[in-house]
């Protein structure tokens, strides 16, 4: 009777044993497929961070960051019969001036990832200024002088006034102080602009630091320090 048993409960310990050491071949090459093709969810090298960036500018131009509005006066003089005859006139004008970026301007080349930091830093092209608007049908007409102001002199006036005032809203939407306006509202808005893409592809605690070129000559002697909030960074370097 034990001659009969023996045999079957040896077939039963080899077919446990095969089946444990297929189980342990089985794990080791789970183990290598897991090493070998696994791919985390958090790029290295941020490829994956400014590909969304670049698939999300791909196509766009010029982005409106800013306008700048308000009333000028213009005044403008006109000399006509040997000097005899000298008109003035002085005139309130309503004004607008927009400012853009180029957007489409911004690669993967302007753009470079903090995988420690989470830092996103954009080298974004300098802030534009459009050409001024002038609101000629809303022109006030402060005052004119002059002992006889002909047809043709009020026509000059008018001309020059005209050119007075746009002269004027381009020197006032291009001195230091409105662009320095021009490009906090441009790095504010591009910061959002570029974080809605990241947020969607689950990236949302991603910060944004926007650069303009004025700002990258110190950065390019020392490494930004993305550790610290970007207006600090950016205000340290001013």
């Amino acid at each position: 009777m034990a001659s009969h048993v023996r045999p079957q409960a040896m077939r039963l310990v080899v077919a446990v044993v095969v089946l444990l050491a297929l189980a342990a071949g089985g794990w080791v090459l789970w183990q290598r497929y897991e090493e070998r093709y696994t791919v985390t969810t958090e790029p290295d090298s941020g490829q994956a961070v400014t590909r969304i960036i670049t698939a999300r500018l791909s196509g766009a131009s010029a982005l409106k960051v800013a306008a700048l509005s308000g009333t000028l006066q213009a005044t403008a003089s006109d000399v006509r019969g040997f000097g005899w005859l000298r008109s003035d006139q002085v005139v309130k004008m309503p004004y607008s001036v927009d400012y853009f970026v180029d957007v489409g301007g911004i690669g993967e080349g302007q753009l470079s990832w903090s995988a420690d930091t989470r830092t996103l830093v954009v080298d974004a092209p300098d802030v534009t200024v459009a050409r001024p608007n002038i609101d000629e049908a809303a022109r006030t007409l402060i005052e004119t002088h002059g002992m006889y102001v002909t047809r043709e002199a009020a026509a000059s006036l008018s001309q020059r006034v005209s050119a007075a005032a746009q002269a004027r809203a381009e020197r006032e939407a291009r001195s230091p102080e409105r662009l320095a306006q021009a490009r906090e509202m441009a790095r504010a808005g591009l910061a959002r602009l570029l974080a809605a893409p990241l947020a969607a592809a689950g990236e949302g605690d991603v910060r944004v630091v926007v650069t303009f070129p004025a700002e990258r000559g110190a950065r390019d002697r020392e490494r930004w320090d993305v550790s610290t909030p970007p207006a600090e960074v950016l205000g340290n370097r001013r």
